[in-house]
């Protein structure tokens, strides 16, 4: 085999790597650890609702919401965040404190989300 194409390969390769990569952290799709250590690739969603506060939704397999975060205060940053929605309060909660997220109690999240779907109405 000639070296050109053995570096072709090679260049073609890293992209691909590059290219998946990037798509999984940043892009439409990714995979999120959840609280418990495993590990989902999920379909992320993103919204805003007429009062200017945002909303992203991490559905896994075709309908399981298994995470969402809102931002409470529209200043575009993500305040709460909550894992696994299956109920009417998620199990895990978390608050936004400078730059990382700190534990919260799961009513938290619950009545963030009343909150924010009452003012969309």
């Amino acid at each position: 085999m000639k070296t050109w194409n053995l570096r072709l390969v090679g260049i073609l390769g890293v992209t691909l790597v590059a290219v998946v990569v990037a798509l999984a952290v940043a892009g439409p799709a990714r995979f999120i650890r959840m609280p418990d250590g495993v590990w989902l690739f999920v379909r992320v969603s993103e919204g805003v609702w007429s009062s200017g506060k945002r909303y992203r939704e991490f559905h896994w397999g075709t309908d399981t919401l298994v995470r969402m975060e809102l931002d409470i205060d529209g200043d575009g940053r993500y305040d709460v965040r909550g894992d696994d929605w299956q109920r009417k309060k998620p199990r895990w909660c978390w608050i936004r404190e400078a730059s990382t997220w700190e534990p919260a109690n799961p009513e938290g999240c619950a009545k963030a989300w009343d909150l924010l779907s009452q003012l969309s109405e």
